[in-house]
């Protein structure tokens, strides 16, 4: 659990970010539009952008369809952060839900845009349109990861106070990022 959530912080630490870049370092930088959608390479983890305010990056253990049957996964915008467990029927019931803090500064510019689906491997940098959300797909152990939350003061961080969330097939971690790296909040192992 610690060399996940250490993992994953690096990866999106170690990545600056430059809005509007399509590489930077050597990673890809991907930006996402309301109602688009996106597909984790390598894995069964799949993320959709809502299409009305809040903006919503929502991310699941599924198909693009919709999440699987008791799995886990989570919802992110600049007010808050959300794991949801997804029921027999479809329905999602919030497992955590926590306010974010006020975001400072704007966030990265939302285009007009027909709405896509895309894929992103390892070494993606995701930034949502709309929000102050930025994810990376990083590599793990046993697949692919991808990391959200909100960006920090500097290229390639998460804010101090904040929550964030990674999602891979096997488990769903949210922390708080805090001055000294972060403290997990809420680990489940996907069924």
């Amino acid at each position: 659990m610690k060399t996940l959530l250490t993992a994953a912080i690096v990866a999106v630490v170690a990545v600056p970010v430059a809005a509007g870049a399509t590489t930077t370092g050597g990673a890809r930088v991907l930006r996402l539009n309301p109602g688009d959608q996106l597909a984790v390479g390598g894995t069964h983890l799949h993320c959709s952008v809502s299409q009305r305010a809040p903006i919503t990056l929502a991310c699941g253990k599924g198909t693009a369809r919709g999440p699987s049957a008791g799995t886990y996964g989570f919802a992110l915008a600049d007010a808050a952060a959300l794991v949801l467990r997804s029921g027999a029927s479809g329905q999602a019931v919030a497992v955590l839900r926590r306010r974010q803090p006020a975001p400072a500064g704007r966030g990265t510019p939302a285009h007009a845009a027909s709405v896509r689906s895309t894929v992103a491997g390892p070494d993606t940098v995701i930034l949502v349109g709309g929000t102050h959300l930025v994810c990376a797909v990083s590599p793990q152990s046993r697949g692919n990861a991808i990391t959200c939350g909100l960006s920090g003061p500097s290229a390639g961080t998460f804010r101090t106070g904040t929550f964030f969330a990674i999602l891979t097939d096997a488990q769903v971690l949210v922390g708080r990022k805090t001055s000294t790296g972060g403290e997990t909040v809420l680990n489940r192992r996907q069924p």
